[in-house]
């Protein structure tokens, strides 16, 4: 059968976070929001979207009136970044934004270690060689891999869970498609979720940590566990627990985010 080729890509979401954040709106908020969603990701222009009035309600299958309440109560409830300007409004998915700019980071490191790597290759003295072009080359590529395998021991080395080698590890970890834009992230990742556990009081339950590998697949490096030291306050900034608002279980800890640090996260 042949392939489709003209098929769209696979877009990349955490739907374990999309559920847990969604879990306090109805579903005519959370349909019209991944709809928005879906928009940003399509677009791929630094997690916004910025549309007129009857271009968003085409965009969340509704009217213009209809348009205009999701919009104001995505404002409202801080779930995105609204502004408005001479008739056209700008819609920000704060997630999305961030990973944009981590990615770009990233990509500018990358090249930057590139052009380092070519420039201490340049100036070494110059042979009369006709595979001298390609083992330039090589000798960078090797560079760069070798780099690559260095920044994820380091995250290994600080993961507390059980380990099989760093070998098949990193081969695992590379089947991700966009391997390269996560690692930066696996070594903050795991010292976040290391300090948040170590401020568990003394006898209270929380999960043990997954085999390194169980953490990779189910891509945990997007989970926070975070854990609020009495189980009432917001993780983030400790406003008063909201009575009637839902908790949210992170790698196996109950924790609770205010409205307004749930829209920022």
């Amino acid at each position: 059968m042949k392939k489709n080729t003209g098929k769209a890509p696979s877009i990349q979401l955490y739907f374990k976070d999309f559920m847990a954040e969604m879990l306090e709106y109805d579903p005519d908020i959370v349909g019209a929001w991944f709809l928005v969603m879906l928009k940003i990701w399509d677009l791929n222009d630094g997690g916004s979207v910025n549309k007129t009035l009857s271009q968003f309600a085409k965009i969340m299958h509704t009217d213009q009136i209809g348009a205009k309440r999701f919009i104001d109560y995505f404002r409202d409830e801080k779930i995105a970044d609204v502004t408005e300007d001479n008739g056209r409004i700008t819609i920000v998915n704060r997630r999305a934004k961030r990973d944009s700019k981590l990615r770009e980071a990233n990509r500018l490191r990358q090249k930057r270690f590139r052009d380092n790597a070519q420039s201490n290759a340049d100036v070494a003295p110059e042979k009369v060689n006709p595979s001298s072009s390609s083992s330039s080359s090589s000798s960078v590529s090797t560079t760069i891999k070798e780099k690559e395998r260095s920044d994820f021991d380091e995250f290994r080395k600080l993961y507390p869970g059980k380990k099989r080698g760093l070998d098949p590890e990193f081969g695992n970890f590379k089947k991700y498609k966009n391997w390269r834009d996560i690692l930066p992230l696996l070594k903050a990742a795991v010292q976040n979720q290391i300090a948040v556990r170590a401020k568990v009081k003394q006898g209270e339950w929380q999960a043990s940590w997954k085999n390194l590998q169980t953490w990779i697949n189910n891509q945990c490096w997007t989970e926070e566990g975070e854990q609020n030291s009495d189980g009432r306050d917001c993780v983030d900034c400790h406003a008063p627990y909201a009575e009637g608002h839902k908790y949210q279980i992170i790698e196996g800890v109950k924790v609770w985010r205010c409205p307004t640090c749930r829209g920022a996260a």
